[in-house]
């Protein structure tokens, strides 16, 4: 019996997948992400900001948040010209920069599954 429910739970999620829509109210993007997708840069950005790049190498160093900031604060307290971007906006950047922005669902504690398509009605395991 559970062979046919984790069937039927994998046809569920790929129905899903091919009525998927930028304007499913269950995705809860952010207009302004959604303008970005529907509208994306057509042009690269300004790839000679130091500051600029510096902060996005700090970023994709896979830093905690605590240790970015530290990072930023100790390389401004050393070149106070340089203007790092906080954690917050260089995540901003990075968003605006790529289109992609976070999309959040409650999952299991366990980290079993998230609660989303099929399971968006669900608040614990099945």
């Amino acid at each position: 019996m559970a062979r046919l429910q984790d069937a039927q739970d994998a046809m569920a999620f790929i129905t899903a997948l091919h009525k998927a829509s930028l304007d499913d109210p269950h995705v809860h993007l952010p207009a302004e992400a959604l303008d970005q997708l529907r509208n994306p840069l057509r042009t690269l950005p300004d790839a000679m900001d130091p500051d600029l790049t510096l902060s996005l190498k700090y970023y994709f160093a896979n830093l905690t948040v605590n240790a970015y900031n530290l990072v930023r604060d100790a390389t401004m307290e050393c070149h106070p010209e340089d203007d790092i971007l906080s954690h917050y906006c260089v995540k901003q950047a990075v968003a605006e920069l790529s289109g992609v922005v976070p999309i959040v669902h409650n999952m299991c504690v366990n980290t079993c599954l998230a609660f989303t398509g099929p399971f968006a009605h669900l608040d614990v395991c099945p």
